[in-house]
């Protein structure tokens, strides 16, 4: 588990306090959650294990749900946040406790890490086991911030050119897209047929003369890939997950075999939106062709060892994905 040893929550660059940014900084794959928001019930667990749960109270209160819950390898994280707990500090530390002593009784044997974090700032506050002064570890102010390093883009993708071609016959029918430098659709300007696609010649020359076809191959594109516009609408990072057609607008990225990573649509969306916030350096008049491309540099979260961090990439999108469907869930559409 990320963060998880009381030596590791704390760290002296600061972090975003929502809760998408806490989850994949202690951890995703390690989160428990048995109702709505993430939260974690301790009451539907202990009617499961039949443990009257009045025999867990502080000061006569009982609490039942938890923020956020983490558990690993006789470990547990739990975290409660505020929008400020200096305005109700006692009642929240009381609150608090009242979650270690169900986590005692559901695991008995567990390291429990307590902790209270403001979403309005980067606080916390933190105590290894009971919520009281003897425990609380006053060094632990903030949870700790992911480290970012640059990376050229060909270190981290195997770079392709978009296929010089005249647009194939667009069809109501047709199954396989075909991606331009669109800002829009996901790039995606229309659909053809492959014998369309196949019959289509090399886009032609000055003289406005149709060049030499090309065999298929050379048009057709493997999905699971990043498409980048290097013209009209520049910079656009779009993920396609099957196969497709393109122009020499866009550059189709696939991962580097050298670094060892394998894209997935929730890595790869993340890489989307790291590639776009270089799109402000761009523009019609300046160009993001393959060999400036190439020379460009992103950066990205890292672990311990400054490799790019896929599973912090691919866990950070899941939350984000999550809270989306919790928002549109209230608004009930």
């Amino acid at each position: 588990m990320q963060n998880v040893d009381n030596k590791q929550i704390g760290g002296g660059n600061k972090l975003s306090r929502n809760r998408v940014d806490i989850i994949a900084s202690v951890g995703r794959t390690q989160l428990q959650s048995n109702i709505e928001n993430d939260e974690w019930s301790y009451n539907e667990l202990l009617k499961k294990k039949k443990i009257d749960r009045k025999l867990v109270t502080v000061n006569g209160t009982v609490h039942k749900n938890l923020d956020l819950r983490f558990v690993d390898d006789r470990v547990s994280v739990l975290i409660e946040t505020k929008q400020n707990y200096d305005t109700c500090l006692e009642a929240a530390k009381q609150q608090l406790q009242c979650y270690v002593e169900f986590e005692k009784v559901l695991t008995r044997h567990n390291r429990i890490i307590a902790i209270l974090a403001n979403t309005n700032d980067n606080r916390i506050m933190v105590w290894r086991g009971d919520v009281c002064e003897e425990n609380f570890l006053k060094e632990e102010t903030e949870l700790q911030n992911k480290q970012w390093k640059k990376f050229r883009i060909t270190e981290i993708f195997t770079m392709c050119n978009g296929f010089y071609n005249t647009k194939p016959i667009e069809t109501d029918d047709g199954d396989i897209p075909f991606v331009g430098a669109s800002a829009v659709n996901n790039g995606i300007t229309s659909w053809h047929k492959i014998e369309d696609i196949e019959s289509a010649p090399k886009a032609g020359n000055a003289d406005k003369k149709l060049g030499k076809n090309q065999s298929l191959s050379q048009k057709l594109f493997d999905g699971n890939c990043i498409c980048v516009t290097n013209n009209g609408s520049v910079g656009y990072a779009q993920y396609q997950e099957f196969k497709f057609t393109c122009s020499h607008d866009v550059n189709p990225l696939y991962p580097n075999p050298a670094m060892g990573w394998t894209m997935n649509k929730y890595n790869a969306l993340f890489l989307c939106g790291v590639i776009e916030q270089e799109r402000f350096r761009w523009a019609y008049g300046r160009k993001w062709r393959p060999s400036r491309m190439k020379e460009s540099v992103i950066s990205l979260p890292v672990d311990s060892a400054g490799k790019p961090d896929w599973q912090f990439m691919e866990d950070y999108i899941k939350g984000v994905m999550d809270e989306e469907k919790i928002r549109l869930a209230q608004l009930d559409i």
